[in-house]
């Protein structure tokens, strides 16, 4: 799967390493400003520019959270979606004969039970190895093997029932299709580096600004450089939805949810 590579990265160390890069151009700016204040002491207001700035500063950082957040609460509904639909699914199996009853309730349990396999590959951070296609791969020919079992009953029995059996089959699968989609769009690797260069860029300005006036709070630095950081690489943990602080854990317990109710005997 192509991703950012920033991916690859803990948000924890992206976080650290743009409040120490924020810090270092704040300082360095500033000492410049201070130098550059004794040699000329007339110098350019830069105020408004420094004023402008950290509006436009503000401004992407909330809407690239806003577009983050709003990607992982979709995310978190569509998996809760799929995890109902299987649930709708395995129940609408009663309508099949036995033999066909019995080995499609059977390939939805292992279904599941690999869905929950799944969450805990992408959980452990390791994407695009040999296990996580591999699981991939049985996923899909487990939806072949059940689309074989519907689409033969339906054949044989083109009933309002099994039609329904198979529209929620197809739901299941549909979904299942959604997510590995969302889990590849992500923000490109370039937005991330022009907000990130965008905070080196303010934190420049206001240093060398505060130099030229001779005053600057270290410690209001400090603080603003972390509260930054913050939401920079809390939007970036938005983004890896499974290997981030911040997880799809209400999709991982509907569909355990659903694991639990489909392994308790059947009710035909």
């Amino acid at each position: 799967m192509a991703e950012n590579p920033l991916h690859e990265l803990p948000t924890a160390l992206i976080a650290l390493m743009l409040v120490c890069a924020l810090l270092l151009a704040l300082f360095a700016s500033n000492a410049l400003g201070r130098r550059t204040a004794t040699r000329q002491p007339k110098q350019l207001e830069l105020g408004p520019l420094e004023t402008m700035a950290s509006g436009l500063l503000g401004l992407l950082l909330a809407f690239n959270f806003s577009i983050a957040q709003s990607r992982f609460d979709a995310r978190q509904e569509m998996l809760v979606r799929e995890a109902d639909a299987i649930g709708t699914a395995y129940l609408r199996c009663s309508v099949l004969a036995e033999d066909d009853r019995r080995s499609c309730r059977e390939k939805f349990r292992q279904y599941v039970a690999l869905r929950i396999e799944t969450y805990a590959v992408y959980k452990s951070g390791a994407r695009n190895t040999d296990e996580l296609r591999r699981k991939l791969d049985e996923g899909e020919h487990l939806q072949h093997q059940l689309w074989t079992i519907v689409a033969g009953a339906v054949r044989q029995s083109p009933d309002p029932p099994h039609t329904a059996l198979m529209t929620a089959l197809n739901s299941v699968i549909d979904l299942d299709s959604d997510r590995r989609a969302s889990l590849r769009i992500q923000v490109p690797i370039i937005v991330s580096v022009v907000i990130a260069l965008s905070c080196i860029a303010w934190a420049v300005l206001l240093g060398y600004s505060s130099g030229l006036n001779g005053s600057g709070s270290r410690t209001a630095w400090v603080v603003v450089s972390v509260l930054i950081s913050l939401v920079f690489g809390v939007a970036m943990d938005f983004d890896r939805p499974r290997s981030g602080f911040i997880t799809t854990s209400a999709a991982e317990v509907a569909m355990t949810n659903v694991a639990n109710s489909i392994n308790m005997p059947p009710v035909d």
